[in-house]
């Protein structure tokens, strides 16, 4: 059951959208967008009685009476805390702590409401508007300070209010890791001794590196370390391999080599539902064992399969806005090229809409 929060109803709210002869000549025929919030309730997949934000209406019609609405909500919204950063600080979606770790910066408006690039906020000190949107999450919009010198990232100060957005294509959670630790050995990219200096770049320290922000996940099987020093007694969780849509998947929040050198990711688990979900640590930064979870080129084939249990979306812009069509798995589809958005990346289809190239939810060729 949905009905709008006040004493218009949907339908109605709709029919007088529509008999509105400004609008008409607009919205016939066409589809259109309405952010609306609404209340929910009989509805076993989502909390009874809770307010969530109406994501799209999505409207066909070929007169004034007649046509079909469309509607939908999200399970969650992109959580996180506000932040204080220095002035010269990337952001990023870990500057908010944010949950899922793969979102990615959508807006940024000043204190007066204006957008501005996330390069000139990072650099301008003042009081920001984030939104982060993440794929199958509604967008959430923190405030963020940015000073002289002397912040710290990643929630100084608490606190979210939620937006409405289009939906997106959920991630397909990975299953939970093993609670024992009785496999025979890591299968790191090599054994370390007693941790010494750590690197801090801005991005990455050097080619087929991650950089700070980006999604990784393991196609082997690998352990979640307290430090650099990977034994038994620092570790905190076995990453068992994993079919490909449910491969553990990781953050990376920094950079730290032992002492010959061998380099670690620091990463913080975003793999919802298990034990270690939000936990920080080290993994093996080798790409035997360790890749970027979104594709970084076209495949020769131009094709792509859809793998995801649920299908997936594409979109009328890049940042995954405007639903234009939802295909189910096994689909293949044709791109013509690949688009960056932040730190993740999009495919561009013949038809010039836009699908996500995370390869837990797509796989490149007629798979």
């Amino acid at each position: 059951m949905l009905d709008h929060l006040g004493s218009m109803g949907l339908n109605q709210l709709l029919v007088r959208f529509l008999i509105n002869k400004k609008l008409m000549p607009l919205v016939f025929g066409a589809n259109f967008t309405l952010k609306i919030p609404v209340y929910i309730s009989n509805i076993d997949t989502l909390k009874n009685g809770a307010v969530y934000p109406l994501y799209y209406a999505s409207w066909n019609t070929s007169g004034a009476d007649s046509g079909y609405l469309n509607v939908g909500t999200f399970a969650s919204n992109v959580t996180g805390k506000n932040a204080t950063i220095s002035a010269n600080t990337p952001i990023t979606a870990s500057t908010f702590n944010a949950d899922p770790a793969n979102s990615t910066v959508a807006k940024v408006t000043n204190n007066k409401g204006e957008t501005v690039t996330q390069e000139f906020a990072s650099k301008t000190p003042g009081t920001y508007n984030v939104t982060l949107t993440a794929d199958g999450y509604g967008d959430t919009t923190f405030t963020l300070t940015v000073t002289n010198g002397g912040g710290t990232g990643g929630g100084s100060t608490g606190g979210n209010t939620g937006t409405t957005t289009v939906p997106a294509t959920p991630l397909t959670p990975a299953t939970n890791v093993p609670t024992n630790s009785s496999s025979s050995s890591s299968t790191t990219s090599s054994s370390s001794s007693t941790p010494t200096t750590t690197t801090k770049p801005s991005t990455s320290v050097g080619p087929n590196i991650a950089v700070k922000g980006e999604a990784v996940y393991a196609t082997k099987k690998i352990a979640l370390y307290k430090n650099t020093n990977f034994t038994k007694a620092n570790r905190i969780a076995w990453c068992p391999k994993q079919k490909r849509i449910s491969r553990p998947m990781f953050v990376v929040t920094g950079y730290k080599r032992t002492s010959n050198g061998t380099l670690r990711y620091k990463v913080r688990d975003v793999n919802h539902g298990r034990k270690t979900a939000g936990k920080t640590g080290y993994i093996t930064a080798s790409r035997k064992y360790v890749v970027p979870v979104y594709y970084a080129s076209v495949p020769k084939s131009k094709k792509i399969t859809v793998i995801a249990k649920k299908g997936i979306n594409t979109y009328k812009s890049a940042n995954l806005t405007g639903k234009a069509k939802h295909y189910k798995k096994g689909v293949r589809l044709t791109v013509k090229k690949l688009v960056k958005h932040n730190l993740t990346t999009r495919y561009q289809l013949g038809n010039g809409h836009y699908v996500t190239a995370n390869k837990k939810l797509i796989i490149a060729g007629n798979y």
